[in-house]
């Protein structure tokens, strides 16, 4: 079966630096730039890698972690192959031999094809610094299918007549829902329904301050408890839930935002901290852009940090400071 995959490299002085200047702690993690794979008629796949070189918890310290993170917006599976190699001498030396298993990315964010090895195995614990002169990470695919979501099913139902017991207009289209459930997760929805408006099996709900993709996944989030799209939408679903009182959205997307922090959309998600008063995710947010400050500082979007509120930046300066000490 024809295999497709990546190799990610990370030179001695390159790993030496992160280790000894950005990963000082369990949980600190250098990542790899964006990984893109084509697979079935050609549709891209984005992937990015972390590296913990020193572990990922608490319970795996004496461990070298490496995840594997999706960065799609369907499920996809594979038969998953890892390998972990070290040059050294112009000679190859494998630390990891084949791994395979069959491994599921349900959504953004999901993490998988996780390896742990003993970091005596690449790391010189004297000298803090890599064994080898390059360490090689290599992750193949022997297929990646995406797989058909039942949520997309529901909301084809939504915009059909007889579905729900309500129909909402929003921005030029209809969506038929259930006011129990939406009265359920707003209480906005709530007063709506409580005051007579789409009371009626017929009677329609106007809504124009959302656009009808994020209301489509306001839908699927109620209806399936999750959004398929979260970093495309961010910024409107958090609106939504500031505005109509939907406190478990808010949370759910807070969770799920925080999980899919990368160097691209790092600047974007702080943004976001500013507008809406995230404390979790702006913990999250300052914390990698302090590991990752140097990729982040180079790209086109660093710029609009100076938008950013002032005590926001004090925080990233300080956990910025932390690390160089």
């Amino acid at each position: 079966m024809c295999q497709i995959g990546w190799i990610w490299k990370l030179s001695r002085e390159l790993s030496d630096s992160y280790i000894n200047q950005n990963c000082k702690k369990i949980g600190d993690a250098i990542e790899s730039p964006l990984i893109k794979i084509s697979y079935i008629n050609n549709k891209e796949s984005k992937w990015i890698l972390r590296l913990y070189p020193k572990g990922v918890s608490e319970e795996k310290s004496n461990y070298v972690s490496v995840q594997l993170i999706s960065l799609n917006k369907y499920k996809i599976s594979s038969e998953l192959v890892s390998i972990v190699s070290g040059l050294m001498d112009n000679k190859e030396v494998q630390i990891i031999h084949k791994l395979e298993k069959c491994e599921s990315f349900p959504y953004s964010g999901a993490v998988g094809g996780v390896i742990d090895f003993k970091r005596n195995l690449i790391v010189d614990e004297i000298h803090n610094c890599l064994k080898f002169n390059e360490l090689s990470i290599t992750y193949l695919f022997s297929s990646l299918e995406c797989e058909p979501q039942m949520d997309d099913i529901l909301l084809k139902l939504v915009e059909k007549e007889g579905f729900g017991d309500v129909e909402i207009h929003v921005r030029g289209r209809k969506f038929r829902a259930h006011r129990i459930l939406l009265s359920s997760q707003s209480e906005n929805f709530n007063e709506i329904f409580s005051n007579g408006e789409g009371e009626q099996q017929n009677s329609a709900v106007t809504i124009d301050d959302v656009s009808h993709q994020v209301f489509a996944e306001i839908l699927r989030f109620i209806y399936y408890n999750k959004i398929q799209e979260i970093g495309k939408y961010a910024k409107g679903l958090f609106a939504v839930a500031e505005k109509y009182s939907m406190q478990a959205l808010r949370k759910f997307c807070e969770e799920e935002v925080s999980k899919s922090v990368t160097c691209e959309n790092a600047i974007e998600y702080l943004d976001l901290v500013d507008q809406f008063d995230l404390e979790e995710l702006k913990k999250k947010v300052i914390e990698f852009m302090a590991l990752n400050f140097k990729t982040i500082s180079k790209s086109t979007s660093f710029a609009s940090l100076k938008n950013t509120k002032s005590d926001l930046l004090f925080e990233l300066i300080q956990v910025l400071g932390n690390k160089i000490e």
